[in-house]
């Protein structure tokens, strides 16, 4: 029993090193099947320890699973409402379509508890700060009691995050816009009136989801220049809504804009 589990660990290991190889040219319908057969038999058999580094194919080239930066499921497994808006977030955070065929509810169920996919496009934060309250006084200390979970958009903020992305074109701004008020705003409703989170000075802050505060707070709106941005106002919102009238008409019959500017 030890020989036969010490040869069937040299045998995963062995397969492993050939995965993180580069595909050989010309052999990528061969390489993607090993690489999904050896993924889904590492789920099956509980062996994070290797699962931990394994590089999946993803919409653009491979990248590895890591519980600190786990990747997104295969587009076709997302919510049918978000499904539209997948080119705002990288692709090579996007696992490939082939494994929405090949893996089971059991294997993506497992690989979210082990922090290795997200199978939503949002997450919780800590909010241990009131960082987004701006009328606080400076007198006194304010922090939450205790800290409380707030939701954000997966990828959201970083160097290579969302935002940053919508940088590049006022068209990837538009298809943002879109998203917001197709997709965010109906599945997170605390948008609306926010929540209220206790703070140590002895009363009730009312805080809002760790996204929208970003959405207002960062530069993301293009200005036409490559790669500058401003903060959103009435102005530069108005500018993307001249793009798209559906968008506009959609958002005049909404509080979105205003909430966003």
């Amino acid at each position: 029993m030890r020989k036969e589990r010490l040869f069937q660990t040299s045998i995963v290991f062995n397969g492993i090193k050939k995965i993180k190889e580069p595909p050989i040219e010309g052999k990528s319908e061969t390489y993607a099947e090993a690489n999904i057969q050896l993924v889904h038999w590492l789920i099956e058999h509980g062996r994070n320890e290797e699962l931990a580094g394994y590089p999946m194919l993803c919409g653009a080239g491979r990248n590895e699973l890591r519980a600190d930066k786990p990747l997104l499921t295969p587009v076709s497994l997302w919510e049918q409402g978000a499904q539209p808006f997948a080119e705002l977030f990288s692709a090579d955070r996007q696992l490939n379509e082939q494994y929405a065929v090949s893996l089971l509810e059991k294997h993506w169920r497992y690989l979210e508890e082990k922090r290795f996919v997200l199978r939503s496009l949002f997450v919780t934060e800590l909010l241990d700060s009131f960082e987004q309250m701006e009328n606080l006084t400076d007198d006194i200390e304010h922090k939450p009691v205790t800290p409380s979970k707030i939701s954000q958009i997966a990828f959201m903020k970083g160097d290579d995050g969302l935002l940053i992305g919508l940088r590049k074109s006022k068209s990837k701004g538009k298809q943002f816009l879109q998203f917001l008020s197709q997709y965010v705003i109906k599945s997170d409703k605390t948008w609306t009136q926010g929540f209220e989170v206790a703070c140590v000075c002895g009363k009730q802050h009312q805080v809002w989801p760790a996204w929208m505060f970003l959405v207002k707070t960062r530069p993301w709106v293009s200005v036409g220049r490559r790669g500058e941005a401003e903060k959103p106002s009435a102005e530069n919102i108005a500018a993307l809504l001249e793009l798209d009238s559906d968008l506009k008409t959609r958002f005049s019959m909404t509080r979105t804009a205003l909430s966003f500017c």
